[in-house]
């Protein structure tokens, strides 16, 4: 078969795989540290400052994670079974918080995220947690917004690995999706989107790939 080619099941073959096809068989065991998972070198003040200056809310910065936090986390999703959605049109895979995504060290990590950035997370709660594994001959994620306040993305997977340093990023706009639009609006059609972003004259923020960089942005 071609690369990143589909292939149907026959019946039989279905149902030899049917009792552990998109099952979590193996969770990697990942407890949570007894030091701090964040980088305590952070300057929570100045990441703060600079989400605030750049409306209506983005920031970036690096050395996100511990050494230790950032490689449990990394074997976690090496070796977890929990990937799922080989249908997704950009060729990518995710895990979800109900799919297995979860151990004790993410919600530390959660947790810390609160307490070093109360004026960006304030009390909001851990609505969801995901991760996505991208083919490097596929497109990727598409334009989107989500259904939260705030997000946080960071990487994972180590620089070398990433044949194109200018790739593989984030592009986050300087506009929010209308107040009127449903979840179809800002999650399934994209040229809509587009059209929205070019008529508000939105400023595209281009973000490159770097393991343990993590941005913080207003999820709209």
């Amino acid at each position: 078969p071609a690369f990143g080619e589909l292939l149907e099941l026959s019946k039989e073959q279905q149902h030899s795989i049917a009792c552990i096809y998109q099952s979590p068989l193996y969770i990697h065991p990942t407890p949570a540290l007894n030091t701090s998972a964040l980088n305590p070198n952070l300057n929570s003040n100045q990441i703060q400052a600079d989400y605030r200056e750049h409306e209506p809310g983005i920031t970036y910065f690096d050395h996100f994670l511990t050494p230790e936090a950032l490689e449990r986390l990394y074997q976690f999703c090496l070796l977890s079974t929990i990937w799922h959605g080989d249908q997704k049109s950009g060729g990518y895979v995710g895990a979800y918080l109900e799919d297995g995504f979860t151990n004790e060290l993410l919600f530390q990590i959660a947790d810390e995220l609160r307490a070093s950035f109360p004026l960006i997370l304030q009390n909001l709660p851990l609505v969801q947690m995901w991760a996505y594994k991208c083919d490097s001959q596929r497109e990727g994620i598409g334009i989107h917004a989500d259904g939260a306040i705030v997000n946080v993305n960071f990487w994972l997977t180590p620089d070398d690995a990433n044949l194109d340093p200018h790739s593989g990023g984030l592009i986050v706009y300087n506009k929010v999706a209308p107040l009127k639009w449903n979840f179809n609006d800002y999650n399934v059609q994209t040229q809509p989107i587009y059209d929205y972003l070019q008529t508000q004259k939105a400023i595209p923020y281009s973000i490159a790939y770097r393991r343990n960089r993590a941005i913080l942005f207003n999820s709209a």
